[in-house]
């Protein structure tokens, strides 16, 4: 998900929703004035193997790209969550995690 944030922050958020659609508009978004949309959506065959997923990729970003984190006092009352939003400098990494979680077409 993409969320554009007052001070022209754009942020990225990276995580597990069994209704991405639905969690976008009625959770993260419910309310505010902030906009979002889906960037992508990966299928997972289970909802333990998509947070199981969803852990290991945090992880890996943390680690190849630990300043990509954006603090809370960027978003916080902006956006329904408290962690895991990332800079717009993380898509290309964040895609390719995706890419490889994906089977060849």
């Amino acid at each position: 998900m993409q969320f554009e944030l007052k001070g022209n922050v754009s942020a990225i958020k990276l995580g597990f929703s069994r209704d991405p659609q639905s969690r976008l508009t009625y959770q993260l978004l419910s309310g505010v004035e902030t906009t979002g949309k889906l960037l992508r959506v990966v299928e997972m065959q289970t909802g333990a193997t998509a947070i199981r997923t969803e852990k290991a990729l945090h992880k890996r970003i943390a680690t190849e790209m630990p300043d990509a984190l954006l603090p809370q006092r960027l978003f916080q009352g902006q956006i329904r969550v408290r962690s895991e939003l990332y800079y717009q400098a993380a898509l290309p990494l964040i895609n390719q995690l995706l890419d490889e979680l994906e089977p060849a077409a």
